[in-house]
């Protein structure tokens, strides 16, 4: 009986093993069709990577060699590089730059993506959905700030990445700085390039 318990213990664990096994080798596989594309954009492969095997192994000292999946694979769309647009692809750039910093917050690399996109690509559960173009009227990172309307953004983000940051104060100190409503209905920043002008009082 003892030997039928242990014989069965030593098939389960080579069944989950060979479950674990064939994940990694299908994520793996994805990876390199994904790489070996003509002109294969690296930052998409590493995100749809990172989405298959549950985390993330682009590490601050480089990529680490993953060896199993940390979760079931979720399926995932490999698009070809001129699938998605420029202002896309520099989103996806800047959010898996961002992930990859040693001391890396996620939550405000994330909510950095999604600005830069005009929409959240993440689903319910937290994984990356498929990103193949932003949103019009989105904002952007190249926006054309004057000097007032800059100091209020990089203090808006600086606050918005505090360990314990409290979102809505963030927002209206930068709408008290800027000194009007930067954002629109859905609640997303729209086009701030510059600071309300504060009228100068008549005299009479």
């Amino acid at each position: 009986m003892r030997y039928t318990l242990t014989a069965a213990a030593v098939m389960g664990f080579a069944l989950t093993a060979s479950a674990a096994d064939a994940c990694i080798e299908e994520c793996n596989r994805a990876r390199y069709a994904c790489l070996s594309q003509p002109d294969a954009h690296h930052p998409t492969c590493a995100s749809n990577y990172a989405t298959c095997i549950g985390y993330n192994p682009y590490g601050g000292e480089g990529f680490v060699e993953p060896t199993a999946c940390s979760k079931a694979p979720e399926p995932t769309v490999y698009r070809r590089a001129e699938d998605v647009d420029e202002c896309a692809k520099k989103c996806s750039v800047e959010y898996n730059v961002c992930r990859g910093k040693p001391n890396a917050h996620r939550p405000t690399c994330a909510s950095d993506y999604a600005s830069c996109l005009g929409f959240n690509p993440f689903t319910l559960d937290g994984s990356l959905g498929e990103v193949k173009a932003c949103v019009k009227g989105s904002e952007r990172r190249d926006v054309a700030r004057d000097a007032c309307a800059t100091k209020c953004y990089d203090e808006y983000n600086s606050c918005r990445g505090k360990p314990d940051a409290h979102r809505p104060t963030c927002a209206s100190e930068l709408a008290r700085c800027v000194g009007y409503n930067p954002f629109t209905s859905d609640g997303s920043l729209g086009q701030m390039t510059a600071c309300s002008k504060v009228p100068k009082p008549t005299v009479f």
